[in-house]
């Protein structure tokens, strides 16, 4: 499927889907995919996706929107910052997520402690030093016990210069 604009209503899909979205997805937007989703967003996403499958999401803007994961993967690619939310849809299963922008700690902190399998994440600018976290006892298990969660900083954003 694909949208040469912006997406500003409501789109349910079903079985193997690629969604091509040339624009951005806006605030009042919902995509509810079944089954396994690709989906390309050429601009930014402030609107809300739900997959109950595999899916492999990539925004080349920014992300203010939220997501409820699928189940046995997500794969999640934001070119621009990241403020938005990510819940599991049913068990939270295995989540991948890159931000080449800039996310808060606390945000990424957030989402690895719902419990995915895997949470693997890399995030390009933050508040934080470069390295990887977490990096205390708790890096290998979330206080549930069932998932590694790991992910690497590649830069703290500067102060703003008054």
């Amino acid at each position: 499927m694909h949208i040469n604009g912006d997406l500003n209503a409501g789109l349910e899909t079903g079985g193997f889907q690629e969604i091509l979205i040339c624009g951005d997805v806006s605030r009042d937007a919902k995509i509810h995919a079944d089954g396994f989703l690709h989906i390309y967003i050429g601009g930014s996403m402030n609107g809300q996706i739900v997959t109950t499958g595999s899916s492999k999401i990539w925004v080349d803007g920014d992300f203010g929107g939220s997501i409820s994961t699928g189940n046995p993967s997500t794969n999640l690619y934001v070119s621009g910052d990241f403020d938005g939310t990510i819940s599991a849809h049913d068990d939270p299963s295995l989540l991948f997520l890159c931000v080449t922008g800039y996310a808060r700690h606390d945000l990424i902190s957030a989402i690895a402690s719902i419990g995915y399998t895997v949470f693997n994440a890399s995030v390009g600018i933050s508040d934080v030093s470069p390295g990887l976290y977490p990096d205390g006892p708790e890096r290998r298990v979330t206080r549930n016990g069932k998932s590694y969660s790991r992910w690497c900083v590649l830069q703290q954003r500067k102060e703003a210069e008054p």
